[in-house]
């Protein structure tokens, strides 16, 4: 519960604000040339969030959930395993 007040609330201040703010480690936004994406860990669930409009995206992890985005893609880690998904398949998810 508290993970999803802290996220909400840096929403609020990530589109009301032209800067970027600091974040927990466990919540991460990207901005690029294309949109703000936040994205929050919460046990096995992996949820990305572009700011523009709201839609949502889910990966189900194995294990406790780990996820890093960077302009290349997003890096998934969870139950003994690391993946990589291409900003193209990650913005496709959000469409």
């Amino acid at each position: 519960m508290r993970k999803l007040l802290f996220a909400a609330l840096a929403i609020q201040l990530l589109v009301s604000t032209s800067s970027a703010i600091p974040l927990a480690s466990s919540n991460r936004a990207l901005h690029t040339s294309g949109p703000m994406i936040l994205v929050t860990t919460m046990e096995k669930t992996v949820t990305l969030r572009r700011l523009s409009d709201g839609k949502t995206a889910t990966f189900e992890l194995r294990g406790t959930a780990h996820a890093r985005l960077e302009p290349a893609g997003l890096f998934l880690a969870g139950g003994h395993r690391v993946t990589f998904v291409p900003m193209a398949r990650v913005l496709g998810r959000l469409d």
